[in-house]
């Protein structure tokens, strides 16, 4: 009996820790992905390797820890609300347990948000704002393992995708 106590004890924790590691921040992509003017896509790293993404930074290859990259892209023209309006939304959409991250170099129209504790990170989102209400808003989200070193670097890509796109 206390044999099949221990084993049930030990399914239901792993199972939690399953949904848990699911809902990294499905829930965003899941809200976004149904609203008017929006189009997500997440690449794997596997997919990263075989479409050969880019991710070189001067010799440095950041896709050693990088397990996922997603992207949402949102039209205001095809959309029912204004872009500033869709990253604030976004914003609003991530749990309490993800900080914002406060940018000494400030490059205006990139909020970051990040998920993790002081030194290791495993998400980061890039909310990028277009300086027009009418032009492409887009969350770029890199899943892995990250130091604030590295943030520098996931900023510039982030931006490099949403600019090659947009």
């Amino acid at each position: 009996m206390k044999t099949i106590s221990i084993l049930t004890a030990a399914l239901y924790v792993l199972l939690v820790q399953t949904i848990v590691i699911q809902n990294k921040s499905e829930n965003l992509f899941d809200s976004l992905e149904v609203m008017e003017g929006v189009r997500c896509f997440s690449f794997s790293k596997n997919k990263i390797n075989l479409l050969d993404i880019d991710l070189k930074d001067h010799d440095k290859n950041l896709s050693g820890d990088l397990q996922q990259i997603s992207l949402v892209m949102y039209n205001p023209v095809n959309g029912r609300i204004s872009g500033d309006q869709f990253i604030h939304h976004a914003i609003s959409l991530l749990p309490a347990r993800y900080k914002k991250y406060i940018d000494p170099e400030g490059i205006n129209g990139i909020e970051i948000w990040m998920k993790g504790r002081k030194k290791s990170y495993t998400e980061f989102h890039l909310f990028i704002k277009n300086e027009k209400e009418d032009e492409m808003q887009f969350i770029v989200s890199f899943y892995g393992e990250f130091t604030l070193e590295e943030i520098k670097k996931l900023k510039e890509k982030g931006k490099v995708i949403s600019e090659d796109i947009g």
